[in-house]
């Protein structure tokens, strides 16, 4: 049945890489397009930007349990507890720079 786990693992990883690299692009489109001399372009700018970095920290953290896991590292108790709650951290500032610092309306951002 760890077959099961292990397959149910890959999917949720997979689709958070999905994620990542829909968010990279986005945020690549958001450098090309949004006008950084206001204050509200700046604020969805750096927003998108740590919300990029955070996003990322965030799937360095879980492949890292994930091979804990799957015992590629050795299964040592304080890592996989280390790389958890680093995680949860970096899920944390996710949720504060989408919903703090990236700003709801999207009017007066674009060239």
């Amino acid at each position: 049945m760890i077959w099961f786990s292990s397959i149910v693992l890959f999917v949720f990883i997979g689709s958070f890489v999905y994620g990542l690299i829909k968010q990279l692009r986005y945020s690549a489109l958001l450098k090309r397009t949004v006008v950084p001399y206001t204050e509200a372009g700046k604020r969805l700018l750096y927003g998108n930007y740590l919300y990029s970095f955070t996003f990322a920290g965030f799937m360095v953290f879980v492949l890292l349990n994930a091979f804990v896991f799957w015992g590629i590292f050795p299964r040592m108790q304080s890592m996989g507890n280390a790389a958890s709650l680093i995680a949860m951290l970096f899920l944390l500032l996710m949720a504060v720079s989408k919903f703090v610092l990236i700003p709801k309306s999207d009017k007066n951002f674009l060239a």
